[in-house]
């Protein structure tokens, strides 16, 4: 999948890296996670390059501030910074300029989430309205009055409690 948005990531199946490292073994997510970052550390004219060690660092970082996120959301982050979405690149590409882009990718995701959230919950109720209707409904404490009443032979109170 390559995610135009982040409600694409939302809705992709793909695990977390978390879970990928979990099920396919470490060695595999962070061999992925070197192969991702090569070509997008790769992508930017720098006055210095990123060296295997940098790159191993961003990734622990990484894996430890963002363990939710999926292979989507890395390739979508990517993808943005390339763009220049986030604050200009000046000379260097590193660690520490790669997590703060983060934070801000993070702050965008957060918000997506937020929306998502308000929006399925206002679809619920909306369709809650339609699929629950408490018309002739009556609170407990009124059940056990008609409950006494049809328990001393009151046929009307007899009638309401059987079932329609």
């Amino acid at each position: 999948m390559q995610p135009k948005t982040v409600n694409d990531v939302f809705s992709s199946f793909s695990p977390s890296i978390s879970e990928i490292g979990k099920i396919f073994g470490e060695a595999i997510i962070n061999a992925n996670m070197v192969n991702w970052f090569n070509g997008f550390v790769s992508f930017f004219s720098t006055n210095g390059t990123m060296n295997g060690s940098q790159i191993a660092v961003t990734i622990a970082l990484i894996r430890e501030e963002y363990p939710h996120y999926k292979p989507d959301d890395l390739k979508l982050f990517f993808k943005m910074a390339m763009k220049g979405m986030f604050e200009k690149v000046y000379g260097r590409v590193d660690g520490e300029v790669i997590m703060r882009w983060l934070q801000e990718y993070d702050k965008i995701r957060d918000k997506a989430a937020q929306e998502s959230s308000i929006n399925d919950a206002i679809r619920f109720k909306d369709r809650s309205t339609e699929v629950f209707s408490f018309e002739g409904s009556v609170g407990f404490e009124e059940y056990k009055k008609i409950k006494e009443r049809a328990e001393k032979g009151d046929k009307e109170a007899i009638k309401l409690l059987q079932k329609p």
